[in-house]
């Protein structure tokens, strides 16, 4: 295809507003390599495919640690090395080492001074006698001075050429990463030049070929072997600023490109290469800080191109286009791009897995259009692209998992009916879309998992869902600050409901059907201000209930729930001011009540009995209920911890109705008469180590507390 039927192939499919855009597509990437080979250097002897030789211009620094050493092997015999420093040749025996220490101040070299402050010397290695030939190259070679650990090769610009060479070792093929620490023996800071004429068709692999050549700036010639399949790693950490030309017709045949350009910083644009052959280019630009465009369309046989610009932090534009065959997927393809705006992505049926691919974009504000009628995977796609503002009506017929499908999108107000009729997975799908207004009719009767689904969606104000089969709905609604109404139908499966709607300020209707499974509802309603009447709820088979009405200032009524399998009720109604009653709730199986209903000022109701035979800790249970003037009759028996339990309940009078008390217990600030406090003392069963607080009552002015006193009872006021 042409560039110019490319170019209107592409267009007619995906029109992008141009108004930012530098240039259209069939440019983008297309920029010359502007190094320039120093006027100063020397020379290097002429070369071709036929030259069967090595040629290295090298720098001698005004130091005594020139170092250099290589490897060559020979299909039988010696090779030579002339060192370019007017020393004799070396001649030496096919794969033994070659060294050699440069002298700074030798004669040969006068004359060859660089503006860069080193002299220069030009070695030459062939195998000796016509009929031997070099096979292997290797100048991963550390010389073996004595205490010597790590040196630079002095190489500047290197040569070579030899239909024979099958093995090619001009780097390390150590592990990426602990090579980039610093754990080479050889480092490959002085080489900006390199040009390969001639290697043998045989050869396979070119894997890491240049790895860690940062300062590597021009390969003109690269002779790619007609058997080579796997290129991967050869330009990792390399300093080239744009993809060299070569590459634009002569890596057709090869199928393993990963991670090509891994971490090459200084690499800024990426010309459309021809890769019609390879199936893996995962990882191929990952990590090339620096890159700013990228056009690949020659991906016809790929498969599989995860990862392939991921942290390319200044990437603004990139085209994929062609992935007819990409089945494993473009999972994290852009993710932590932070500068992309611009992104156009062809034929992707086949493609299965979205994972994070557009994570992080963070000015990304129009989704590109794609075929994802074959995604199962699409969670995190758009997390954090705080910009984005359009998203279109992707075909995910397929899709299973949307968990953070378009988490913190802060700038998205309107999302399109998407087809999610298979979709198991929502967990914080919506979580921080903080203009979302509004939820089109998805389909949630296949979600499983809806944790934090639409946690901190701000601006939405109605929901209506159906979950038949979700478990998990921990803060799935928790933080919509401006919701008034949810209707969450058909509950039957769920299991967990903790801080569900946690935060809704302004939520007033809730209907929430079938909750018959819920074990656990921790917090449901909590800092809901504006909750007057809490819902009907089937509860029973709840076991854990704290804090569920927590801070619900406006909350005026409680239906009767079942609450005869909950052992938890810390802080149930805490500071519910507006609470006027309760009704008798079956609490025989409770163990802690602590602050239930602290700070529940208006309530003047109580059930005339609450059965807490089993409950252990009553901390402040009625804390400041300054309504309350009588306390139901409820035995004590079990209570390890009852400090605070009516403290401040400023009118209560008639405390007498609480029987064997047996862990310390508190009415501070009571409208006790001294006749009320001594009948509480007669009730008070012998303990010892326990307290009984009673300041601040009007009647210990003419209490008797010895009667406690005398059954081991600490009186306090």
């Amino acid at each position: 295809m042409t560039v110019q039927n490319l170019s209107s192939n592409l267009a007619s499919r995906k029109t992008l507003a141009s108004a930012d855009m530098a240039m259209p597509y069939d440019q983008w990437g297309l920029r010359a390599n502007t190094w320039t080979r120093p006027s100063d250097w020397l020379t290097l002897p002429t070369m071709t495919e036929t030259s069967e030789k090595m040629v290295a211009l090298v720098a001698v620094h005004p130091h005594d640690s020139n170092y250099f050493a290589l490897t060559i092997t020979c299909s039988s015999g010696t090779y030579s090395v002339n060192w370019g420093d007017g020393t004799s040749n070396a001649n030496v025996t096919s794969g033994v080492q070659a060294n050699k220490l440069y002298t700074y101040s030798a004669a040969a070299l006068n004359g060859t001074e660089s503006t860069r402050g080193y002299r220069q010397a030009i070695v030459q290695v062939t195998a000796d006698n016509g009929a031997n030939a070099m096979i292997g190259i290797d100048i991963n070679k550390k010389h073996p001075q004595v205490g010597l650990q790590q040196h630079n090769t002095p190489i500047l610009d290197l040569g070579i050429a030899g239909n024979a060479i099958t093995t090619l070792q001009l780097s390390s093929n150590g592990n990426f990463q602990y090579d980039y620490a610093g754990g080479l023996d050889v480092k490959y800071m002085l080489t900006e030049q390199v040009n390969i004429y001639r290697l043998s068709n045989s050869i396979t692999s070119l894997s890491r070929l240049f790895q860690q050549y940062r300062r590597l700036k021009s390969v003109p010639n690269m002779y790619i072997p007609t058997s080579l399949t796997d290129f991967s790693y050869a330009f990792s950490d390399v300093g080239l600023v744009t993809t060299p030309d070569w590459m634009l017709t002569q890596l057709s045949a090869v199928t393993n490109l990963t991670a090509l350009f891994l971490a090459s910083n200084a690499l800024q644009y990426v010309q459309d290469i021809d890769i019609s052959g390879a199936t893996n280019i995962s990882s191929m630009f990952q990590s090339c800080e620096g890159l700013i465009e990228a056009r690949l369309t020659k991906l016809r046989s790929v498969t599989n191109a995860n990862n392939i610009f991921y942290q390319c932090y200044s990437l603004q534009r990139a085209v994929l286009d062609n992935l007819y065959n990409c089945t494993n997927g473009l999972s994290q393809a852009f993710i932590r791009c932070y500068a992309l705006k611009y992104a156009y992505i062809g034929q992707t049926s086949k493609v299965t897995n979205m994972t994070s691919m557009f994570n992080t974009c963070r000015v990304l504000k129009t989704a590109p259009m794609m075929d994802t009628s074959s995604v199962t995977t699409i969670d995190s796609m758009f997390s954090q692209c705080t910009s984005l503002q359009y998203v279109p009506a992707y075909d995910t017929r397929n899709a299973t998992n949307m968990s953070g499908m378009f988490g913190s999108c802060y700038a998205l107000k309107e999302i399109p009916y998407l087809n999610t009729g298979k979709c198991t997975n929502f967990q914080s799908t919506f979580d921080n879309c903080h203009i979302l207004e509004k939820i089109p009719p998805w389909d949630f009767t296949s979600a499983t998992n809806m944790y934090g689904t639409f946690r901190s969606c701000y601006s939405l104000k109605t929901l209506n869902i159906s979950i038949p089969n979700a478990t998990n709905l921990t803060l799935s609604v928790n933080d919509c600050q401006s919701l008034e109404t949810a209707n969450i139908y058909d509950m039957g499966k769920a299991t967990d409901v903790t801080q569900m709607f946690q935060s809704c300020h302004a939520l007033r209707t809730v209907n929430m059907s079938n909750t018959n499974s819920v074990v656990t509802w921790t917090n449901l309603f909590a800092y809901c201000y504006s909750l007057a009447i809490a819902p009907e709820l089937n509860t029973i088979s709840a076991t854990a209930f704290g804090s569920v009405f927590y801070e619900c200032h406006a909350l005026r009524h409680v239906p009767l729930y079942n609450l005869a399998n909950v052992n938890g009720m810390s802080s149930v109604f805490y500071n519910n001011y507006n609470l006027t009653s309760i009704p008798s709730f079956n609490l025989q199986n409770v163990t802690s009540i602590d602050s239930c209903f602290w700070q529940c000022q208006a309530l003047r109701e109580l059930p005339t009995s609450m059965n807490l035979s089993n409950c252990l800790t009553l901390t402040n249970m009625f804390y400041g209920c300054i309504g309350i003037a009588k306390a139901p009759t409820m035995v004590l028996s079990k209570a390890t911890d009852a400090t605070g339990m009516f403290s401040y309940c400023n009118s209560l009078g008639d405390a007498t109705n609480l029987s064997n008390v047996r862990a310390s217990i508190g009415f501070y600030a009571n409208s006790m008469s001294a006749n009320n406090l001594n009948r509480l003392y007669t009730n008070l069963p012998t303990r010892t180590g326990v307290t009984i607080d009673v300041t601040n009552n009007y009647g210990t002015t003419l209490d008797t507390p010895s009667i406690a006193t005398s059954k081991g009872w600490t009186v306090t006021g």
